[in-house]
């Protein structure tokens, strides 16, 4: 029997007098799969998202969380520049109050998104496909149930854009939920399960 996991009842999100958010209905439940999240521009699919960090504060109606391991990769991930990639992995655990691990994870874990032969490399070299592979991995070490991707294949070329794409595919067999916000139709067509449309 599924667990649900996150559940949003009316859900209304106003700042300054206009709502990026309002009457908002959603749950999702331990369910294994990718899911696209698809709408125009301003129809609330990152508020939505950020409403579950806190990052906006609900006007209305209610946000049921009934776990704490959701993680979040934006469009544009940015890292201190002057750290390495291992560096920047085990930072990424740090901040999230979890426990050290072995070199063996870390490596596991690069070896998933093609950058396992840049462990030790400074991230003022990598180049915008590595950076967004990187913000893929860095969500990936904190080992979450829900995974949240804002556009991840937004400025890359088409050859990193295939290879977010088979990372994403390895990551459903991992038994993870994916959820995806992406204006590249072909890219959702490839790695969704489903779609759920914001109007």
């Amino acid at each position: 029997m599924m667990k649900k996991l996150i559940e949003l009842s009316d859900v209304s999100i106003c700042i300054k007098k206009r709502c990026i958010l309002e009457n908002f209905s959603i749950s999702f439940s331990d369910e294994t799969g990718v899911i696209g999240l698809v709408g125009l521009n301003g129809a609330g699919k990152t508020s939505f998202i950020k409403s579950l960090f806190g990052c906006y504060s609900i006007t209305s109606g209610k946000i049921l969380k009934f776990t704490d391991e959701i993680a979040y990769c934006p469009d544009v991930p940015d890292f201190p520049t002057d750290m390495t990639t291992l560096e920047v992995l085990e930072y990424s655990r740090m901040l999230s109050n979890k426990k050290r691990k072995k070199l063996e994870f870390y490596k596991n874990i690069l070896q998933l998104v093609g950058l396992s032969k840049y462990i030790n490399r400074e991230i003022s070299y990598f180049s915008r496909g590595m950076k967004q592979r990187l913000g893929i991995a860095s969500v990936l070490v904190l080992e979450p149930q829900i995974i949240f991707f804002d556009e991840p294949t937004s400025g890359l070329d088409y050859a990193s854009m295939k290879v977010v794409a088979e990372n994403i595919k390895k990551f459903k067999e991992k038994k993870n939920l994916i959820l995806i916000i992406s204006h590249d139709v072909e890219f959702l067509e490839e790695v969704c399960d489903r779609v759920i449309f914001f109007s």
